[in-house]
């Protein structure tokens, strides 16, 4: 990727979003993900591109000027991994190593190669490179990795090109050279084949470097800006030694293991005495009552933030988990729309639609639109009242009620379904239970997550090779981050 050089002198004039610049900003989490969406209108004020070059150059350690310097173009043209560095609304820090919140909780890994790469590489040579990858981490904490030829694994890596199911497409040689997703999204690992991978000579990039730090992700780290940490996100063609930085083995240690007292003091400085405290974490009740609030429904809002409905109150969960600090009342962000919905998805058009009953409404933004609510059977006339949980895939609309699921290709009144009148059985979903009390698409554009009681199903809908059997977890543990949680769940 090459970007020509712009020199921003002042902050007076806008910027078109088209540009390749405000898309790389937008792409790594400087500026807001809406920027590079084709529904997006208008234009960047030069003041926002600023701060996002900023930002940038901040986190990448170079002189923070706010203008597009030789240097910083030249750090925009270097080949690097696709996971964002910050998240743009909720994580504006720059930092030494970044634990992302979800880790695997377990210390045997298992991971599987589902796609070699097309290039004349030995499978063999391909499965040692990252065996080897997996063993720099494996130096330095309590875990193993176990490669499995066939079956279900933790993480599944493969070789891609373009677009191949989610939402982060390669761009061919250069550029965004490979991305891996947190545990709590799955762990799996893409690398871009239009590469040249090498794993025996200079002549290419680096597999093992490149692996090495994706599996970094796989693990729960995000991006450090300490440039000699191996999850700094631009690639340096080490050859050489590849091995982790002290930034590195603070994160991976502290992530999974407990470390003797020496070697926590000489890494971090000696410990303070742990002070009396009251405090409570922001999910006390969740995480220890066995009767907790349930989900009612989750979604992708227009911007693309999660949003998770429970009772009067809604909150945002990010690659993190679910951020205590966005706890909301619905009727603020929603007027008119009423307690305990079923069921909501944002479609195609921008426009959120929720479900309760035997009625709908339909938002744009925050704005209810005239005529709503209106009868579910007026638009979807074979889905019974009370559905247990909707979501959308595209233009394709799911509706989920007991056992069954209805499914729909457009918004329109008299519609008919796809699925017939009686709707098809979830066995679709391998798995997964009756009755689920939600269900999203995520976003990354290549899984669905269901919801019921205190577990979670994931289901990689890009898959068609048999390995689709839920991946179940816990919400407790992987999105509310509690400790040691009460597993009954409404």
């Amino acid at each position: 990727m090459k970007f020509k050089m712009e020199i921003l002198s002042d902050v007076t004039e806008a910027l078109p979003n088209c540009s390749p610049l405000a898309n790389y900003l937008s792409t790594y989490g400087y500026l807001p993900p809406t920027i590079t969406s084709e529904s997006s209108e208008g234009l960047i004020t030069q003041e926002a591109f600023s701060k996002a070059v900023s930002d940038f150059q901040k986190f990448m350690e170079l002189n923070t000027t706010g203008t597009l310097d030789k240097e910083t173009i030249q750090l925009m043209s270097t080949p690097r991994c696709g996971v964002k560095d910050v998240d743009y609304e909720y994580d504006s820090r720059t930092k030494r190593f970044v634990m992302q919140g979800s880790k695997w909780h377990k210390s045997k890994i298992t991971f599987a190669i589902r796609k070699y790469p097309s290039a004349e590489i030995k499978h063999r040579e391909i499965r040692n490179a990252f065996q080897d990858a997996f063993g720099v981490w494996s130096k330095h904490a309590k875990l193993s990795f176990i490669h499995k030829k066939k079956g279900k694994a933790d993480i599944d890596i493969s070789f891609v090109k373009g677009r191949h199911g989610d939402e982060n497409p390669f761009d061919g040689p250069g550029g965004n050279l490979a991305h891996a997703y947190f545990p709590n999204f799955g762990g799996d690992a893409h690398f871009d084949d239009s590469e040249n991978w090498s794993v025996t000579t200079k002549n290419g990039t680096n597999l093992i470097q490149v692996a090495v730090h994706e599996f970094g992700h796989s693990l729960g780290l995000a991006h450090s800006d300490a440039k000699k940490s191996i999850m700094a996100p631009i690639y340096t063609g080490n050859w050489k030694h590849i091995q982790l930085g002290e930034d590195d083995i603070k994160g991976i240690q502290v992530h999974y293991s407990s470390l003797p007292d020496d070697v926590e003091a000489r890494l971090y400085g000696k410990k303070p005495k742990a002070k009396a405290t009251n405090q409570k974490s922001a999910f006390h009740k969740i995480c220890t009552s066995k009767h907790p609030p349930s989900i009612d429904t989750i979604f992708l809002d227009h911007n693309d933030n999660v949003i998770i409905f429970m009772g009067k109150k809604y909150w945002k969960m990010t690659d993190k988990g679910v951020d205590p600090n966005s706890k909301k009342k619905i009727a603020d962000k929603w007027p008119e729309l009423p307690d305990n919905i079923n069921a909501a998805f944002t479609y195609t058009d921008g426009k959120t639609y929720f479900f309760k009953g035997s009625q709908f409404w339909c938002y744009k933004g925050k704005k209810l639109e005239a005529g709503y609510p209106e009868s579910i059977n007026n638009y979807f006339p074979d889905v019974p009242k009370s559905v247990d949980a909707a979501v959308s895939k595209g233009k394709y609309i799911y509706f989920f009620k007991d056992a069954e699921y209805w499914k729909y290709d457009s918004i329109t009144k008299g519609n008919e379904t796809k699925t017939g009148k009686n709707g098809k059985s979830i066995s679709k979903w391998p798995g997964l239970p009756n009755k689920v009390n939600a269900a999203f698409y995520g976003r990354d554009r290549k899984c669905f997550y269901f919801v019921k009681d205190n577990s979670y199903w994931r289901y990689n809908s890009t898959d068609s090779k048999g390995n689709n059997n839920g991946f179940q977890r816990s919400v407790k543990e992987w999105w509310f981050k509690c400790k040691n949680p009460v597993n009954n769940w409404l």
